[in-house]
């Protein structure tokens, strides 16, 4: 689970402040398994899902991937596996901000 990894350097990363804050009151991110796409088409426009849990106060990521077997017809997409992943600034503006709002 790449996103997972991406947040865990980004809570190495933050400043002692803020990830205590973040551990103690923010809303936090949890990782579910990844989504597969039909086709490179829908990949393209579907982004990554979060699924927002008020009462547990998590949110929970669910990436979307396309992984494509040696069959391909095209011989640059054999073997190829496309994954949306969470950018290490949209985790570091969660911790910092954007999962305080709910408190």
């Amino acid at each position: 689970m790449l996103n997972e990894k991406v947040m865990n350097w980004a809570l190495s990363q933050a400043g002692a402040d803020a990830k205590s804050t973040y551990q103690a009151e923010g809303t936090q991110y949890l990782f579910g398994y990844d989504v597969e796409s039909g086709n490179g088409g829908e990949w393209i426009y579907q982004p990554l899902k979060y699924n927002e849990d008020k009462a547990a106060n998590t949110v929970t990521i669910e990436s979307r991937s396309l992984p494509l077997d040696e069959d391909q017809l095209v011989p640059i997409f054999k073997s190829m596996h496309y994954c949306k992943l969470l950018s290490p600034f949209r985790a570091m503006e969660w911790i910092y901000i954007d999962s305080l709002y709910a408190t």
